[in-house]
C-alpha cells in the first residue's frame, strides 16, 4: 500500500501551492510544481490498481481559488470517484490528522 498526494486539477494545485509559497516566502516555482502534481495524478485513471481517497471533510469547504477553480476541482473529484476500483472517504473533524491522499494498491490485492 502506498500513500501519495493525488487528485488535484492543475488550476487547484497552482492556487494551493501559490498560497503556500506566498505565506512562507518560498520561491515561485508554482507552475512547475503544479504540473508535477497533475502528472503524478495520471495513476488515478490508469488501470490495475484500487485507489481509496482519504480527504478531510474540510477540504471540500476550504477555498483556495476562484469559484471556477473550486468547481473544477469538485467536478474532478466526482469524476474520479465514479471510476472502477476507486472510493473516497471524507472524515469530519479529523483536526488536521489526515491529508488529501490516495492509497494505492494493486488490483490483485482487491477483495
Amino acid at each position: 500500500m502506498t500513500s501519495l498526494p493525488v487528485g488535484q486539477t492543475y488550476e487547484y494545485a497552482a492556487c494551493l501551492l501559490g498560497n503556500v509559497a506566498r505565506v512562507h516566502g518560498a520561491p515561485d516555482d508554482v507552475e512547475d510544481a503544479a504540473a508535477v502534481r497533475v502528472e503524478r495524478s495520471r495513476i488515478i485513471r490508469a488501470g490495475g490498481h484500487r485507489i481509496a481517497f482519504l480527504l478531510e471533510e474540510s477540504v471540500l469547504r476550504h477555498v483556495v481559488g476562484e469559484p471556477a477553480v473550486m468547481a473544477g476541482q469538485l467536478g474532478h473529484l466526482l469524476s474520479v470517484m465514479a471510476l472502477p476500483s476507486r472510493s473516497a472517504s471524507f472524515p469530519q473533524g479529523a483536526n488536521g490528522l489526515c491529508a488529501a491522499v490516495g492509497v494505492l494498491e494493486p488490483t490483485s490485492a482487491a477483495p
